[in-house]
């Protein structure tokens, strides 16, 4: 962490106009760390805030109680609840009802169960929720096949209309390296374009959500935590026979045997249609048949094209002759064949010099008879 942090801490001021600052539970402050000219007397001011510092002592501040600051230090009872949750890393959670190797309401693909928690929270808050509400951690994508099917789950078969965060966090503020929520290196990576580029728009963009916006649909953004997006957690998927290769699939969706053909089933079939470990196999054949009739329509309008090409350029050949040849008419033209002489039928009048005067010298021409 470098540079200075704000922290919110259980301290507040129960009464205006007054110095007097307790503690949330109403005892009194039995110690306190006041920045220089704090606690003030400001109107409003009534809740405390903390600085966080790398390397020095940290000191305390009175703040307005709505002032946008995205960090809070939380404490709890050191009980024996508390010491087995830490232990074992569980958690007491609401029996769930499962249907196939992922509860009611989950996606299952390869081994995980996914689950969308449709509400905007904050990237501070994903991983709480992640694990107390669900039992499960933070999102995190290893593979083009993992992401492809992420994106169909939320954004088609879940609907959702905006952006979630996924368990990848920058190492430290203004570093270039990205770890996932278990401290794992990227063995996968879908960049949006120019991302990341930690602008520092709203603050450092330290976490991160897969885009819904048009330019950069389905690919990673880096962000500042404290702002609101939908949320994605993962856990993995209970041990069921034959689930293993499985995806979760519309109930709408048929199965697609390995002849290419669509399967309706029986109604036992159909009931189960929406069980998260429904399979659906595509065999090669079909996209290779699709490639094939791809081919044949593009090389169909090719000649198409062609032919029409050569059409329009023969007709105007043909134009053009017919053209040029009537335009040369040698129907007044004769031949005498007894002299090689031609000559149209037209007659050239010979001039008639008797009007022509020249004078010079007082003559004139031709003299008068």
């Amino acid at each position: 962490m470098s540079g200075v942090h704000w922290a919110w801490i259980g301290a507040t001021r129960p009464h205006e106009n007054t110095n007097v600052f307790q503690w949330q539970n109403g005892s009194e402050l039995n110690f306190t760390r006041w920045r220089s000219g704090c606690p003030d007397n400001r109107k409003g001011e009534n809740c405390v805030l903390m600085t966080i510092f790398k390397d020095r002592p940290s000191h305390w501040c009175n703040f307005k109680c709505d002032s946008n600051h995205d960090h809070v230090v939380c404490e709890k009872p050191w009980t024996n609840e508390y010491q087995t949750e830490t232990s074992t890393n569980s958690v007491s959670y609401t029996e769930e009802t499962y249907d196939g190797p992922c509860p009611i309401g989950w996606g299952f693909h390869s081994g995980k169960c996914y689950k969308l928690h449709n509400a905007n929270v904050t990237g501070d808050e994903a991983r709480h929720i992640c694990k107390h509400e669900y039992n499960a951690t933070m999102l995190t994508i290893h593979s083009e096949e993992e992401q492809t099917f992420i994106i169909d789950y939320i954004f088609y078969e879940n609907g959702a209309k905006e952006a979630f965060w996924i368990g990848l966090k920058r190492r430290a503020e203004n570093d270039t390296t990205f770890l996932w929520i278990d401290n794992q290196p990227l063995d996968y990576q879908n960049w949006g374009f120019g991302e990341p580029d930690n602008r520092f728009v709203l603050g450092p963009e330290n976490c991160v959500i897969v885009n819904d916006m048009k330019s950069n649909f389905g690919r990673w953004c880096d962000v500042p935590c404290h702002v609101e997006f939908l949320l994605v957690c993962e856990r993995k998927a209970k041990s069921v026979s034959g689930s293993s290769t499985a995806s979760a699939v519309p109930s709408s969706q048929p199965r697609i045997d390995n002849s290419g053909n669509a399967e309706k089933g029986s109604a036992s079939d159909d009931s189960d249609s929406s069980r998260a470990g429904k399979t659906l196999t595509i065999p090669k054949a079909v996209c290779t048949s699709n490639i094939w009739w791809y081919v044949l329509v593009v090389s169909l309008l090719l000649m198409i094209a062609t032919l029409v090409t050569v059409i329009h350029m023969y007709r105007k050949k043909i134009n053009f002759s017919n053209a040029y040849s009537s335009s040369l008419n040698f129907s007044n033209v004769s031949y005498d064949t007894r002299n090689n002489d031609y000559s149209q039928e037209c007659v050239i009048p010979e001039p008639d010099y008797s009007e022509i005067t020249y004078s010079a010298a007082g003559h004139k021409y031709p003299p008068n008879k």
